[in-house]
């Protein structure tokens, strides 16, 4: 796909442009005004496929291979290096700072991409297959990002598409080893660490995820439990713990600095199994996360797990993870995932972050609404968008 960018006074200038330089198949993709010039000016996006330009400009031959960088199918400009120069000019702009301005540039910038993604995607893998088609717009409609969404299925187009164009069901199960095969399992070491540490953001559910794990741990594992709460800045924190602690018959040990936390350790030294509880505050607090570095990464013995929500939307859930990687958390838990409503995100969040997906956690009951989470079970709940 050939595209141009064009600063014009009035919309009709751009279209005789865009008709000399790109033709009359060209499309315009966006039109926005720019602010702050004098004389007001308009910013106008066109494209036209390569194929169509080629057939204009008589001797003019486009190959698949262009620059060294391999094409998919007719189009000059492969989706992920779109998305990949999305990313990086909205990292250049996110370092500039909080600017009312440049926050509306960046999200500008995103609606044009992802208009352009879909414009890409849609043509050319209609061009291949109406399942691929399909799947693309199932994919984007769950929730996933338009550009991982393309990812993926360029990944199935190396697996073995059904051949019957009626059997979209075979595609579906294509799609749900494509993207389980992407994402990372929970390696044994972390598996075996006697030392568990829940954090993550105010209000996501840690001290309701530990009692969860607590109860699972003592009845179904048998095994010899202790819990630690860091938690004594939200109100009744300490006391909600404190209920649970009773009704599973475990000891409780409080907490308030990392020398807390070592004689902690101590108490509980017969204990098969530790569960740490830690204050929801901000990411922002820089603090915060400092001390959470300092109390539990340099000590290989203890598991972080940070625990976020996909009902949040998909940039907070990015950013949040920005934040929490300075913790050089081990696995992610996603819990209240029974209020979302796509689950497309959590593919874009456990990408994005690299890391594995200990447990999902599926409502508010003590002990049963938590399970064990594997990429098979992640990539099924993320393309049939159900919990069930």
């Amino acid at each position: 796909m050939q595209i141009k960018r064009y600063e014009v006074s009035k919309i009709q200038d751009a279209m005789q442009q865009i008709k000399n330089d790109l033709g009359p198949e060209a499309i315009i993709l966006s039109t926005k005004t720019i602010k702050h010039s004098n004389p007001q000016k308009i910013e106008v996006i066109a494209a036209i496929d390569i194929t169509e330009l080629n057939n204009q400009i008589p001797g003019r031959a486009w190959c698949k291979e262009q620059d060294g960088e391999r094409r998919n199918g007719s189009f000059g400009l492969p989706q992920g290096d779109v998305v990949r120069k999305y990313d990086e000019i909205q990292r250049i702009l996110e370092k500039m700072g909080p600017v009312n301005d440049i926050r509306e540039e960046i999200k500008s910038l995103k609606d044009n991409v992802e208009l352009l993604v879909d414009v890409i995607g849609l043509a050319r893998f209609r061009q291949e297959s109406e399942h691929l088609a399909k799947m693309y717009q199932t994919l984007t409609a769950n929730g996933i990002s338009k550009g991982k969404t393309c990812h993926i299925i360029d990944e199935m187009r190396n697996g073995r598409l059904p051949e019957n164009e009626k059997d979209y069901a075979s595609c579906l199960k294509l799609a749900e080893r494509t993207i389980a095969s992407s994402l990372s399992k929970i390696d044994v070491i972390s598996k075996t660490r006697r030392i568990k540490t829940f954090i993550g953001p105010t209000g996501v559910g840690k001290t309701t995820t530990l009692a969860k794990l607590a109860a699972s741990f003592c009845v179904d594992k048998r095994k010899k439990v202790g819990l630690i709460t860091m938690d004594t800045f939200r109100i009744a924190a300490v006391e909600q713990l404190k209920v649970y602690a009773k009704i599973i018959d475990v000891p409780l040990q409080v907490a308030t600095s990392k020398t807390g936390f070592e004689k902690s350790l101590k108490a509980l030294s017969d204990a098969d199994v530790i569960l740490v509880d830690t204050a929801g505050r901000s990411p922002n607090d820089a603090e915060f996360i400092k001390n959470i570095h300092e109390t539990f990464s340099k000590n290989t013995g203890v598991e972080i797990n940070l625990l976020l929500s996909p009902s949040m939307s998909r940039d907070h859930l990015l950013e949040t993870e920005n934040y929490y990687r300075l913790t050089e958390y081990n696995n992610l838990i996603l819990t209240k995932v029974d209020e979302c409503s796509r689950y497309g995100v959590i593919y874009d969040l456990v990408r994005h972050a690299g890391k594995p997906v200990g447990y999902l956690t599926t409502g508010q009951n003590v002990p049963q609404d938590i399970e064990n989470a594997t990429p098979e079970k992640l990539a099924k709940l993320i393309v049939q968008n159900s919990i069930h």
